[in-house]
């Protein structure tokens, strides 16, 4: 796009704020309001799919009933060459992903446990009425020139999801460094795949550092679906155990250990912010992390500000050096999906997959191209066409059914 278009009608581009893989992000007048206004273009090829363009409608009129000050409003939505375009206001201030890369140390516990809590806030808003962002990241908050934080593209992260859909993997996976297990395996996100998101988020803002630091989407891959994050504290002094803990308890691998909603996560670190007593249960342990106390009967996340119940502790079973415990080998399959997604999600329907997986112990079916065993397939909808993946090289191939 150039300085000067006017797209709708009614919105002439003035200066360009950014651009991304996705579109570009302008700063625009609205000729009919006479007010100042963002513009987000998407700027890949979906002119021709109707489909599309009504989904993204659809999101764009989800995230504009949304009224709440800690979210950006959406004013309109509209198309221009083909390409979708989204109206939101235009705020005075700087994203967080900006004020990281200023501080690489992280930043002080009580700016971060006041930030976090109205992000919680506005998130608890939002999915109390159905809708998840998919996309929390340092780089969707905005901290106002006025004071307060703002999050932004909510709501669009959806149509940049269906924009991937179409033209590959790219828009498809959101980002990498702080997306969820469960959209790494393909499946669908809720509510707690934000919560997740903003774990990574915290934990990003305290250290300065994302939890995990993969150079490849299939190293992020693994350790999103594998690795349990070291706890922020042993990045960073100062940082209180109940926030340790409640970070850590975010970043669970799965969805159903993690805090129930966004509005207890706020409950929490604003107490944690008055110095009062918290009750968070111990983080979930994984079989495969280091041995560590565990409760002999799994405790639920408490509603914030409950009472804690007394919880007895037992050490966890010791693992043999050739066993490969449950929670694992489902991470190592999850991967191993996600691998298919990465590398074949257009070729074989977006990925809407039809799974087949082997048992590791079994002989693996040999597929040339594969520098070891095939240990997962999948079928494309129509079954004209075959992804195979090995975890370990890394790659996934297509091949043509006869």
């Amino acid at each position: 796009m150039d300085t000067g278009a006017v797209l709708g009608g009614r919105y002439r581009l003035t200066t360009r704020l950014g651009r991304g893989g996705m579109g570009e992000v302008w700063a625009a007048d609205d000729t009919q309001l006479r007010r100042r206004v963002a513009v987000k273009i998407l700027l890949a090829d979906v002119g021709s799919s109707s489909v599309l363009i009504d989904r993204l409608r659809r999101e764009a009129e989800n995230a504009g009933q949304l009224q709440h000050p800690g979210i950006t409003v959406v004013h309109d939505l509209g198309e221009h060459d083909g390409h979708p375009f989204f109206v939101m206001e235009l705020l005075n201030g700087t994203d967080y992903s900006t004020i990281l890369a200023r501080s690489p140390g992280g930043l002080p516990v009580g700016r971060v446990l006041e930030t976090g809590a109205a992000v919680a806030e506005a998130l608890a808003y939002a999915h109390r009425r159905g809708v998840v962002h998919r996309d929390v990241k340092p780089a969707n908050l905005m901290e106002l020139a006025e004071g307060g934080v703002k999050i932004c593209d909510f709501g669009i992260s959806r149509s940049a999801d269906a924009v991937g859909d179409l033209t590959g993997v790219g828009g498809m996976l959101g980002t990498p460094a702080y997306m969820a297990p469960e959209q790494y395996e393909g499946r669908a996100a809720d509510a707690r795949t934000d919560l997740y998101a903003f774990g990574c988020t915290l934990y990003a803002m305290l250290t300065g550092d994302a939890p995990f630091d993969g150079e490849t989407m299939p190293a992020l891959m693994r350790q999103h679906l594998t690795v349990e994050p070291v706890p922020p504290s042993q990045k960073k002094g100062g940082i209180p155990s109940d926030l340790d803990r409640l970070v850590l308890g975010l970043l669970t691998k799965n969805p159903a250990d993690r805090p129930s909603s966004a509005e207890d996560v706020a409950k929490w670190l604003r107490a944690i912010a008055a110095g009062q007593p918290q009750f968070l249960p111990p983080v979930p342990a994984q079989q495969f992390a280091q041995p560590a106390p565990v409760p002999q009967t799994p405790q639920p996340w408490p509603v914030a500000g409950a009472p804690a119940p007394a919880m007895g502790y037992a050490p966890p079973p010791p693992v043999g050096p050739q066993t490969v415990p449950p929670a694992r080998r489902g991470s190592r399959r999850g991967f191993l999906l996600g691998l298919l997604v990465v590398g074949g999600a257009t070729a074989v329907g977006g990925g809407v997959l039809v799974k087949q997986y082997f048992d590791e112990e079994a002989p693996g079916n040999a597929l040339n191209g594969h520098t070891d065993n095939v240990e997962a397939v999948a079928f494309s909808p129509d079954g004209k066409t075959l992804a195979s993946a090995h975890g370990y090289d890394n790659k996934v191939r297509l091949w043509k059914v006869p």
